[in-house]
């Protein structure tokens, strides 16, 4: 199934963005 795997793929993909850029931004606010 390489329909299911490519969307598994791009979900890990955006989740990977989410949880970077809010570290990102935790890191940036931490003093």
């Amino acid at each position: 199934m390489p329909d299911c795997r490519a969307a598994n793929i791009a979900f890990a993909l955006l989740l990977t963005v989410c949880l970077f850029g809010l570290g990102k931004r935790t890191v940036s606010a931490a003093p």
